[in-house]
């Protein structure tokens, strides 16, 4: 950076100019180029993060806030809307959109919609017309809210009506399935399903008992026939008549079967009470066969009382049997009694069975009823109770709303045209200034002696100040002094060089042209002859003199004649007003003066100048341009390098300076011309150099 800014320093004049002239420019074509300013113009639409609500929390479906913006942006971009928004009434025939083959597709482009960090929806556009912007912004936010936001609303009216539906769906599957229920309840005998548990764990109950007196009954059979077989045996004995005479009542009490038939008659209609109290139905299959049982073992009773009390009668009368006896008769019938509740009881128990496995399937049933009843209250419960929510918030206020319309408005940035241009120029002056900087930079010109000797490494012989122009009194004066003292002391140290070795011919030379080298030999050659050394100011710069010019002779004759061989050496040698200078211009060029240069003419016109002269100064060609410099040098005795400031690059005296080394050439040094000064000069070396005391 702050080679770039030495670069800038350089060239500052060229930068500035030349960037305000870019500049005016560059903001010229802005000016014209740049589309007229567009007016924009807005909408607010209010989009609530939650649906408000009255009173109740409804279960529609909801998305993160986050997708339901994004899909509301899109859905305004939609060709639904926009397709709605153009058919309105005036957007037709707007100059902005009649322009356009196809409309929906440039609305699409030209509509803005963003929410930014809050719950405001702004659908903008910009276009050259305030009021058809204004007009086409409020058209798509009703075609918005009428498409979008007004069939969002409608969707949960239709949802309010499929819920209404779905709840009588459910009211009459409930209604349907209890009516089942009640049926099944009725045919089990029971109100529900515990009374139906109930009634089933009492028939079990009753079936085991049934099973036990079934054993129980088998025991007594055995027992009985094991005492008819005995009775039997015993009345084929004489003994047998001998049967001791009883009374009714001591009868009846010795009588097995009474006392069997009585225990069980009391067993039965014990139970028999306990199935009335929890079965009501009278036609219920067990309590009747319970009642059939009591009734049986009642009359078996009776029946056994009237036989008892028959034979009672007839040993009262002397009339007995002769071949029945009283106690095997008793026992036989006793057995067959006892064989009659086996088999009784036997059907009890298969009757109980199957009533056992019928009430299995009822209760299963029952449940299966119960759990369909129960899940479709619970499910019919949860519909109605968003039905009496849904209908509540459908009167609660809407989650999109209108908050501010569109109107037109004047564009963003009234000056944003000239804020435009002002920025083109600035940037072309930037890029213009930036681009000469850069462009010095590269070219790497020398700006003051110190880079000579720091960056190249040469020596610094002397420096001139810039020549003075015109004519502006005594100022010019001294600066044409302050150049010839400069001039004199390279002079100075070219003869205390000389003192040292021989330094008869000096060859002024410069990297490239235009770098003051002709200016540099006229200079130190006068400087010379002011000093009394008798010199030669030689022009061997032949494809482009200057040495006639700045010395005012002619060009011809001159060197070029005398390598040809065409003009004697005094004849082209001129005297000057500075004497003892004189001044052998370059003559004529041509291909066979130039071929000289590398022959043997040149060198022994040398050797015939070194006795002539004191000093030799040779103006030569540039060192980069052409050879003929680095013929010269192998004939001169020294070389001095012409470097001028702000014009002579870096590189190029660097690469003379290595050209000229590796030929052996005595490099004295450079002298720097054009070198910085005051303007104005110090006071102090102005009232010297002028001789005016302070």
């Amino acid at each position: 950076m702050p080679a770039l800014l030495r670069a800038l320093r350089l060239r500052w004049k060229l930068a500035v100019s030349g960037a305000i002239l870019l500049g005016a420019a560059a903001g010229a074509v802005a000016f014209v180029a740049m589309p007229p300013a567009e007016y924009s113009s807005r909408s607010l639409v209010h989009v609530a993060e939650k649906r408000p609500r009255d009173l109740f929390e409804t279960r529609e479906s909801g998305v993160s806030y986050a997708i339901y913006q994004h899909t509301q942006t899109t859905l305004i971009r939609s060709n639904k809307v926009l397709e709605a928004a153009l058919k309105k009434s005036g957007i037709g025939s707007l100059e902005m959109v009649r322009s356009r083959t196809d409309p929906v597709a440039w609305l699409r482009e030209r509509l803005r919609t963003e929410f930014g960090n809050s719950e405001i929806l702004t659908i903008s556009m910009s276009g050259g017309n305030p009021e058809a912007v204004a007009t086409v912004v409020n058209a798509v936010t009703e075609a918005y809210l009428e498409q979008i936001v007004r069939q969002e609303e409608q969707e949960r009216v239709e949802r309010l009506e499929r819920l209404e539906q779905l709840f009588e769906k459910y009211q009459e599957e409930l209604r349907a399935k209890r009516e089942d229920y009640r049926e099944q309840a009725q045919s089990a005998g029971a109100s529900d399903q515990k009374g139906s548990a109930l009634r089933q764990q009492m028939v079990a109950e009753h079936l085991g008992q049934s099973r036990r007196e079934l054993v129980q009954l088998q025991s007594e059979i055995r027992k009985a026939r094991a005492e008819v077989t005995v009775l039997a045996e015993d009345a084929a004995t004489p003994a047998a008549a001998a049967h001791r005479d009883l009374g009714f009542e001591g009868l009846i009490g010795r009588d097995p079967v009474v006392a069997k038939l009585r225990a069980d008659l009391a067993e039965y209609s014990g139970r028999l009470e306990q199935v009335r109290r929890i079965v009501r139905n009278p036609g219920e299959p067990s309590r009747k066969r319970l009642e059939q049982a009591v009734a049986s073992l009642a009359e078996s009773l009776r029946m056994r009382y009237e036989e008892l009390r028959g034979f009672h009668g007839a040993q009262q009368s002397g009339d007995r049997p002769a071949a029945r006896d009283p106690g095997l008769e008793q026992a036989g019938r006793y057995l067959e009694i006892l064989e009659e509740q086996e088999r009784i009881l036997r059907e009890e128990i298969a009757s109980l069975e199957q009533e056992m496995g019928t009430l299995g399937i009822q209760s299963l049933d029952l449940h299966w009823v119960e759990d369909e009843i129960d899940l479709s209250t619970e499910v019919a419960r949860a519909v109605g109770s968003e039905v009496r929510a849904v209908t509540v918030e459908l009167e609660a206020p809407p989650r999109i709303r209108l908050l501010e319309p569109a109107k037109p408005q004047g564009p963003a940035d009234p000056m944003e045209r000239y804020k435009f241009c002002a920025m083109a120029a600035v940037a072309s002056m930037g890029a213009f200034v930036g681009l000469v900087s850069l462009w010095e930079f590269r070219a790497q010109r020398i700006d003051a002696t110190a880079e000579v000797a720091g960056r190249l490494g040469i020596g610094v012989v002397g420096a001139l100040p810039t020549s003075p122009r015109g004519d502006r009194g005594g100022a010019t004066a001294v600066r044409r002094r302050a150049l010839i003292e400069s001039v004199d002391a390279v002079r100075t140290a070219l003869l205390r060089a000389s003192q040292v070795e021989p330094l008869q011919v000096i060859m002024v030379t410069s990297a490239t042209k235009g770098e003051g080298k002709s200016s540099l030999s006229c200079h130190l050659a006068t400087s010379l002859a002011r000093a009394g050394r008798r010199t030669l100011l030689l022009d061997c710069d032949l494809r482009s003199p200057a040495i006639h010019l700045l010395m005012d002779e002619p060009l011809a004759p001159g060197l070029c004649e005398v390598l040809r061989g065409e003009v004697a050496l005094d004849d082209a040698v001129h005297a000057t007003a500075a004497s003892p200078l004189e001044v052998l211009p370059a003559g004529c060029c041509d291909a066979a003066a130039v071929d000289a240069l590398a022959r043997e003419e040149f060198p022994r016109l040398i050797q015939d100048l070194r006795g002539r002269y004191e000093f030799i100064i040779v103006d030569s060609a540039p060192a980069l341009i052409v050879t003929d410099t680095l013929m010269l040098s192998q004939h001169v005795d020294a070389a001095l390098l012409s470097v001028l400031r702000l014009v002579s690059r870096a590189p190029d005296v660097g690469e003379a300076y290595e050209r000229l080394a590796t030929l052996g050439v005595r490099i004295l040094g450079a002298v720097v011309s054009g070198v910085r000064d005051d303007p104005n000069l110090s006071d102090d070396r102005y009232h010297y150099l002028s001789g005016v005391k302070r």
